[in-house]
């Protein structure tokens, strides 16, 4: 007799839906709503923590600037030099301003160059302008302006030498060459130099910044939802806005409001105060969107849960179907054996403890899967680090030896070679600093010459160089730092320890669209070549060379007391140098 499968499959499927459909609706509304209440517990404190952060940096940046404006006070010339101006009445004559340019001018303007967001310096009394630096462009100093009458000239004498913060300020000072200039907003602090004994003020100094250091420190934040940062001072004043549209009225948010209407929209606001000086910082998130997210978990946890329920179904019916055929198969077997048929073959189905084996194979082998999976993946780790391991470093006896140049040549009083070695320093450390592995055959060239710079500093007549490459490959691709170390073997271990003058060339001999031959040949006391492994430098080379690209050559060759010759050749497309490491 056949069992019947509607009868027996379906009152199954009835119990399995009238006992899982309901529990599992409700565990999953529990679940959404869990997750929901979390999400938004979630985005507070992820506001709360950025909103910190903000304000410590925040804080660190009026920090800087106040610095900035103390540094008059660390140059004991520039007060003999206002004592001389106030002994004839306060107004210098060029001698003064040029004694001042030399006093204060270089820290000032060093401070510019090395800031991207100051704007300018100046520097006045109550007879006009005594210095002034400027990054600006198409515009000159009003000398005509009447610094002492300025709402900033004021409060800086108010304030007895205490910084000053003026945001959104203009340079009203400025006078325009042409029309192509236009006057920025900047947040302008000041202070009055006084005298340390009597406190008698003796000059104003102003330094104006733009606002990229808002920018930079607030668009790196990503809220993920529509969102608008703004900033006021201690007195209510807008300092910073992400977003110009009828900016000044946020000047008038309540921070005690959870949500506020803001141009139509509703927002949540956060609020921070940065504890030092009161400033205020304010983060408005669409209420819609993060509302929209919290909708979203509810749809997509039900929508989860209706085609979980709808595949368990199915595979229950499946299932149960042919556990259904497997007993008729069976009880068919039993009437053909009744029957007397022995000669009958019976086609057995899929067993569980067969599919049960399968599964645990099948699962063994996904885990032996992810396992040559993560064993790929910490072998690529690791090759990451060995490239870090190997890109060359600046040696900090060079910095050392460096340093005690430019010392040198401040007391012979050389200016220019001094100005040209600090620039050459500043680049080198620049370039040496820089994230990215990659670099160009020209980036790479102006670090080795400014390299060779410095250390003909220390060296003198003893070290002479040449650089050469045809400007046809000044973009071919290269990695950074890979020719410092052989430059840096070839002074010190070649050219240093020998008793003549010696002579360090640097060339590109062959440029193809995808290869490089490059020779870095001196005339030092040389070395054995199969000793190479005793020079780290070489060695870490080689071997960076040969790990960005099997394609790529390195050969040296010495002759002790006659030189040493290194050949190179790169091909482009090194893969593991195009990432960042």
């Amino acid at each position: 007799m056949e069992i019947k499968y509607p009868r027996f499959s379906w009152r199954l499927l009835r119990n399995f839906l009238l006992s899982t459909a309901i529990p599992i609706a409700l565990f999953t509304f529990l679940l959404a709503h869990s997750y929901q209440k979390e999400y938004n517990a979630d985005v507070s404190t992820l506001v709360s923590t950025t909103l910190d952060t903000t304000a410590r940096n925040l804080h660190t940046y009026l920090a800087e600037l106040e610095q900035a404006s103390l540094m008059p006070y660390y140059e004991e010339s520039f007060f003999s030099i206002l004592g001389r101006i106030r002994q004839k009445g306060g107004v210098p004559n060029t001698l003064d301003r040029m004694d001042l340019e030399r006093s204060i001018g270089n820290p000032l303007s060093f401070s510019q160059y090395t800031r991207d967001d100051i704007v300018d310096t100046l520097i006045a009394n109550e007879n006009g302008d005594l210095f002034y630096t400027t990054s600006l462009i198409n515009c000159s100093l009003d000398t005509d302006y009447a610094f002492e009458q300025s709402d900033w000239y004021q409060a800086a004498i108010e304030k007895q030498g205490k910084a000053v913060f003026f945001p959104s300020s203009s340079m009203e000072y400025l006078v325009p060459e042409n029309d192509n200039f236009q006057n920025p907003k900047v947040l302008s602090v000041v202070r009055s130099i006084v005298n340390l004994k009597t406190r008698q003020p003796l000059c104003v100094i102003k330094i104006d910044a733009n606002m990229a250091a808002f920018d930079k420190m607030f668009q790196e934040i990503t809220w993920h939802v529509p969102s608008i940062v703004a900033v006021t001072d201690a007195e209510n004043r807008l300092v910073y806005c992400n977003s110009p549209e009828n900016a000044e009225s946020l000047i008038n948010l309540q921070t005690a409001a959870q949500t506020i209407k803001y141009n139509n929209n509703s927002y949540y606001l956060y609020h921070k105060q940065e504890d030092s000086s009161q400033w205020n910082v304010y983060v408005l998130l669409d209420k819609n969107s993060i509302d929209q997210k919290s909708n979203y978990i509810y749809a997509v946890a039900f929508s989860l849960y209706l085609l979980g329920l709808l595949c368990a179904t199915f595979l229950y019916y499946f299932h149960s179907r042919k556990m259904v055929n497997s007993v008729n198969t069976i009880h068919d077997m039993a009437n053909e054996i009744r029957s007397g048929n022995y000669t009958g073959k019976y086609q057995f189905a899929k067993n569980n403890e067969l599919q049960l084996v399968i599964d645990s194979v099948t699962y063994i082998a996904s885990l032996l899967r992810e396992k040559i999976k993560e064993e790929y993946q910490l072998r690529l780790q690791q090759k990451e680090l060995q490239l870090k391991a190997l890109q060359s470093q600046i040696n900090p006896h060079f910095l050392f030896n460096t340093l005690n140049g430019l010392i040198a040549l401040n007391q012979l009083d050389k200016r220019n070679e001094l100005e040209r070695s600090l620039y050459a320093l500043t680049h080198m450390l620049r370039y040496t600093l820089a994230k990215t592995t990659d670099s160009t055959l020209e980036q790479e060239m102006r670090f080795l010459n400014d390299y060779c710079l410095l250390q003909k500093l220390r060296f003198g007549q003893r070290l002479n160089y040449s650089i050469n490459y045809p400007p046809s490959a000044a973009q071919f691709p290269i990695p950074r730092l890979i020719l410092q170390p052989l430059v840096e073997n070839a002074v010190i271990h070649g050219i240093e320890p020998s008793q003549h003058a010696g002579f360090l060339a640097i060339d590109v001999l062959e440029y193809r669209e995808n290869e490089l031959l490059i020779t870095i040949e001196d005339d030092g006391i040389g070395f054995q070549t199969e000793n190479t492994s005793e020079h780290i430098g070489i060695d870490n080379v080689r071997q960076r060379i040969l790990l960005l690209n099997p394609r790529n050559t390195f050969s040296i060759e010495s002759i002790p007391g006659n030189g040493t010759i290194i050949t190179i050749t790169l091909k482009a497309g090194n893969s593991h140098e195009n990432s960042n490491c």
